[in-house]
């Protein structure tokens, strides 16, 4: 009997964070099947919890989204739930060794990078108290790594719409912080 040997190439290894698998995630989408691909997270203030977290993810003529989840954690968890049961993403087991599944609720975020949001939606919920308002993150896998992920708070009623961008989420919701400082410092007096 014949000793059969394999070449077997070792798996990748999973990424560190959810957050980088979603990111590895819509590159991939980005260069298999449209460039426009891009993912959306919104925050509001929720009816059934203080936050209501939704997640968009669009490329082509294609859109996946949920709405209403008590946690970030949840909503993009969730979200790769509906991709994957409307479309095959990856074409390889190598492939999608590299996708957001998997992730417990602690391991989507870097710790600096769940401790600003947590910060950045602390300060939003208590500065608008009552009113509306709207946090909306936006990734694009663009060459300009400067560009690729854009913040902005909305708050209509008092009239605040301030933007923040950066290489990462952590570099693009500081810039967001520093910007929306002066507006916080006007408004929390009122």
């Amino acid at each position: 009997m014949p000793d059969e040997t394999r070449a077997t190439r070792p798996m990748p290894r999973r990424m560190e964070t959810g957050w980088q698998a979603w990111l590895a995630t819509v590159g991939y989408i980005a260069s298999h099947f449209s460039p426009d691909a891009l993912l959306k997270i919104e925050a509001a203030p929720g009816e059934e919890s203080p936050l209501a977290w939704s997640a968009t993810i669009s490329w082509g003529s294609t859109l996946e989204r949920v709405l209403d989840c008590a946690a970030l954690s949840a909503a993009l968890d969730s979200l790769w739930g509906e991709v994957t049961r409307s479309h095959r993403i990856f074409e390889t087991l190598e492939d999608a060794a590299r996708s957001p599944a998997g992730y417990d609720d602690g391991e989507w975020f870097d710790l600096p990078t769940q401790d600003i949001l947590h910060r950045l939606t602390w300060s939003l919920h208590n500065l608008f108290k009552g009113d509306e308002w709207r946090l909306v993150i936006v990734y694009h896998p663009t060459e300009v790594a400067e560009l690729r992920v854009q913040t902005r708070v909305l708050a209509p009623v008092k009239g605040v719409q301030v933007g923040g961008r950066g290489a990462s989420l952590l570099n693009a919701t500081r810039d967001l912080f520093r910007n929306l400082a002066a507006r916080y410092d006007d408004h929390s007096e009122t």
